[in-house]
């Protein structure tokens, strides 16, 4: 089905536990359907990496740059161990 061949969008946000000082990534996936969008807004912890086939971005004129980047453990001492 159209569904099962879109793939996978990754979504997250960092929450903390009451009473606690460390903090924790919630992620969930979900498929977006052919011919429809899904709006993220800025800063927003995501990955469409996982998406199939075409797909079209649009981004804001006032859009700074694009950033990719690791989201690591604060114990994290190496590249090997720590990462999220």
């Amino acid at each position: 089905s159209p569904m099962e061949r879109s793939g996978l969008f990754l979504i997250g946000k960092w929450s903390k536990r009451q009473g606690a000082e460390d903090g924790y990534l919630c992620m969930t996936a979900f498929r977006v359907p052919q011919y429809h969008a899904v709006y993220i807004p800025e800063g927003t912890i995501h990955s469409d990496d996982f998406l199939q086939g075409s797909w079209k971005t649009i981004l804001p004129t006032t859009a700074k740059e694009i950033n990719r980047v690791r989201i690591c453990a604060e114990s994290s001492t190496d590249n090997e161990g720590g990462y999220l």
